[in-house]
């Protein structure tokens, strides 16, 4: 059975998120069953864009705070450290509102400057991952993931927080190999995971994002603090707390049969509130197609371009609300956003529809498109298809 505590906290005032987050570890051992006297530790937060924490964008500074002294009272050395997808982290330190929060603290902050290549077991379906030398080095390594919908993967939780321990230019290229297929980039976030493993995790689930996420959805009060070691039976607790089937989670779905995690509430014994007091009616998701299938296999090479065209939800742009920034323009795997100086264009042929503009857009302009078909029951159509 995997442990995991489920506290409830509606506030980020400073006394509330201390006394929720020390409940939550206390549940399962305290901190000191994590941290002893002179360990090097990792905090990895969310932390995507260099918006303020009413944006609820980020891991929240109180979260990053609270846990970073509680580290220090057991003798650890905390430092923060996170590659985020837009700006650089000094950028993103300055502006989330963290480094007030973290000022006069003996909290060290790291950039993910070096990578070392780290070999996988034989059965993994991916060889290497090229992983921050700051993260395989610590001696403790504790996510601080957000609940936040996500337009690729559907939520970003405690699995897929790990994502931002990889070199940049490495994710792009992730991007790219998985193109739509979600199952595939599910299966490389759980064995990332696997190699990772951090310690500790701990969920900022007060203040959530639904919607348009990871990082121009609506703030959801959610409230609750989640402390776990098993990070998928922390996304399960969490899909059940948004009333969602945990099967419609991808990671979820990569996972079974790896013996990694709990991925049943039947395998879980939750500490702390009970969870069906918790649950949350109408949680908004980004749109997305509900079933994937592999465009190779069922559909003949000269119609693949068309149906992926019409099929398949596509990113668009507000021209009332982008700016041109060109952050969509220079985040792109596919290279398929260009611009003519007064607009920013996408190809739609050559793009892989991994939401990437979508997930850094600074100014939410870009959202996520339902086509023609989609509102058509495409599932008939993909069932045809099968057939």
């Amino acid at each position: 059975m995997s442990e995991i505590s489920v506290i409830r906290c509606s506030t980020y005032q400073p006394v509330e998120i201390d006394k929720a987050v020390r409940e939550a570890v206390n549940f399962i051992g305290g901190m000191g069953r994590f941290v002893k006297k002179g360990m090097r530790v990792l905090l990895k937060p969310n932390l995507l864009s260099d918006k303020p924490p009413d944006k609820a964008i980020n891991t929240h500074p109180g979260i990053i705070k609270a846990v970073a002294n509680m580290v220090i009272e057991q003798g650890g050395i905390p430092c923060v450290g996170d590659n985020p997808g837009i700006y650089s982290l000094t950028r993103v330190i300055q502006n989330s509102g963290l480094a007030e929060f973290i000022r006069g603290e003996n909290i060290f902050l790291v950039n993910f400057s070096q990578y070392i290549l780290k070999q996988t077991p034989q059965n993994y379906t991916f060889n290497e991952f090229k992983i921050a030398k700051e993260v395989l080095e610590a001696d403790l390594v504790i996510n601080l993931p957000k609940i936040k919908t996500h337009g690729h993967m559907l939520l970003t939780l405690a699995v897929k927080n790990l994502f931002g321990c990889l070199a940049r230019q490495e994710r792009i290229q992730w991007h790219l190999r998985a193109g739509i297929n979600r199952n595939f980039f599910a299966t490389m976030l759980v064995e990332l995971y696997s190699l990772i493993q951090p310690g500790l995790t701990i969920v900022d689930g007060i203040i959530g994002m639904e919607g348009n996420g990871p990082g121009s959805g609506t703030p959801r009060e959610i409230g609750v603090i989640i402390a776990g070691i098993d990070c998928l039976a922390i996304d399960t607790v969490i899909t059940h707390i948004l009333n969602l089937d945990s099967q419609r989670l991808y990671t979820i779905k990569a996972a079974e049969g790896r013996n990694l995690g709990k991925t049943s509430l039947n395998e879980i014994n939750i500490l702390g509130e009970n969870i069906n007091h918790l649950i949350i009616n109408n949680f908004q998701l980004p749109l997305e197609l509900k079933e994937d299938f592999e465009w190779g296999y069922y559909i003949p090479k000269r119609f693949r371009t068309t149906l992926k065209h019409n099929l398949i939800p596509k990113p668009a742009i507000d021209p009332t609300k982008c700016n041109l920034c060109f952050i969509c323009l220079n985040n792109c795997p596919a290279r398929a956003i260009t611009t003519d100086k007064r607009r920013v264009i996408i190809d739609y042929i050559t793009c892989i529809r991994c939401f990437c503009c979508q997930e850094f857009c600074p100014q939410g302009a870009i959202t996520i498109k339902e086509s023609w078909l989609c509102k058509n029951n495409p599932l008939k159509l993909i069932d045809a298809i099968k057939i």
